[in-house]
């Protein structure tokens, strides 16, 4: 009896793990990368954001990315901003594109016009985005 109750729990700790689990995105769509990498990145969960990036190192990028702005003192407030894909453009060779989109911010009256650089990697489209010396999303 006490066997069928554990077998039970793990089986329902299974299913609520792949609920929770992130969603799935079709990523031979380059829109639907960069909306999902905007997302997680301005709710502040950038290492999910990072499963997104084609950039070399883009792991090590967002580590260094948060050092600088704790570093900075710079603070970003969960769903502070929030960003929306507005076109993306692929070049003739089908391997490099850019994800235009506006960012807007609560406490900031102006939305900002932005764009990703995108890259193909095999099949997947992935977002180039690499962190400079102060200059954030």
């Amino acid at each position: 009896m006490k066997t069928i109750k554990i077998i039970s729990l793990v089986f329902a700790l299974i299913g609520f793990s792949e609920y929770t689990a992130q969603p799935k995105i079709d990523y031979s769509d380059p829109k639907e990368v960069a909306e999902k990498f905007l997302e997680y990145y301005f709710k502040g969960q950038w290492f999910d954001a990072a499963n997104y990036c084609g950039a070399e190192n883009c792991q090590k990028q967002i580590e260094i990315m948060m050092q600088k702005m704790a570093l900075d003192d710079v603070t970003m407030e969960e769903g502070n901003c929030k960003a929306v894909v507005d076109n993306v453009v692929i070049d003739p060779s089908n391997t490099k594109g850019q994800a235009f989109f506006t960012k807007t911010c609560s406490g900031i009256d102006k939305p900002i016009k932005k764009k990703l650089e995108l890259v193909k990697v095999g099949e997947k489209w992935l977002v180039e985005y690499i962190f400079r010396r102060d200059k954030y999303l």
